[in-house]
């Protein structure tokens, strides 16, 4: 939740709702989870962990709540690759997150194999640009 989006998912009621720029929007929920962009990717870190995905797996969609819609967000699972970040170096497993959303038209995320496939690095397709998030030591 934030000021200009956010939605709120009655499992009960098989309701989500979402408020964007002021305005409501009452949708039917038409899966079993609705995630943000968030929870997708704690979603794809604890299916590596777990062994329910897996490097190079290719293709898999997900539900995602987004403006005022509920939407599938595609999202390809590539072969490990070497990556660094700031702190350490290794294996990744690069998974991108192709989404229809106004400003951002990808998230690239690179899911480490030995640091329990913790997210450390990641790049944001905004408009014409390309932001990149990478993990830093903290003490």
């Amino acid at each position: 939740w934030d000021k200009q989006s956010s939605f709120v998912v009655d499992y009960t009621s098989n309701k989500a709702t979402f408020t964007n720029k002021g305005n409501t929007f009452e949708r039917d929920l038409t899966a079993d989870v609705l995630f943000d962009y968030v929870s997708a990717m704690a979603y794809l870190q604890a299916g590596f962990q777990q062994g329910q995905l897996r490097a190079g797996q290719g293709n898999i969609s997900l539900p995602i709540g987004k403006r005022q819609e509920i939407d599938q967000a595609n999202i390809h699972i590539a072969d490990y690759e070497q990556v660094s970040t700031y702190n350490t170096s290794g294996m990744g497993i690069p998974v991108r997150i192709s989404i229809n959303s106004g400003s951002i038209k990808f998230i690239r995320v690179w899911f480490m194999q030995d640091e329990r496939f913790l997210p450390l690095k990641m790049e944001i397709g905004v408009d014409d640009k390309t932001i990149t998030l990478l993990s830093r030591k903290t003490g």
